[in-house]
């Protein structure tokens, strides 16, 4: 699910927070896991798992705190791991691609009309994470080409090798 974005994957690993029960009960599950990690939830709102409703939306800083506190857990090591890394991998493959960043981040992309976001971090010599990044732009007219352009050339501004 990190490398392919397989919407079906993300639906299914939320339901399997509550087995045989309703969307709400997994929501709520998800909910109090994030909550224990001492997450502002108000800055959440989760319609469904696979983020494809137009109702769900987060912000920039909850996710960023997310994944500050998630690199933070004894199981930080597994959990970065599973992010493709930029210009190498997944759907991640072709951005940062033959820059100096390029197996340098760790990202997740995600992607709908007029929206364009990528979520990770920022990786040491020793593959351990230095810089949390988030970036998301929302309800563009442009095409997606330039929007990603523009994430590129901002991230080489602030981490320029």
């Amino acid at each position: 699910m990190m490398e392919q974005s397989h919407n079906l994957y993300a639906e299914a690993m939320l339901r399997a927070l509550a087995p045989g029960s309703e969307c709400e009960e997994a929501l709520q599950r998800e909910v109090d896991l994030l909550s224990s990690l001492g997450l502002d939830m108000t800055c959440l709102n989760a319609f469904d798992g696979s983020g494809l409703s137009r109702q769900d939306a987060l912000t920039p800083l909850f996710m960023a705190d997310m994944l500050q506190r998630m690199a933070a857990t004894p199981f930080a090591d597994r959990y970065v791991a599973l992010f493709p890394k930029a210009g190498l991998e997944g759907t991640v493959k072709r951005f940062l691609c033959d820059t100096p960043l390029e197996g340098r981040m760790v990202l997740k992309s995600g992607s709908m009309r007029g929206v364009q976001t990528f979520a990770g971090y920022k990786l040491d010599d020793c593959g351990k994470p230095t810089h949390v990044v988030v970036i998301m732009v929302n309800q563009f007219v442009c095409n997606r080409d330039a929007v990603r352009k523009a994430m590129t050339n901002m991230l080489l501004r602030y981490f320029p090798g």
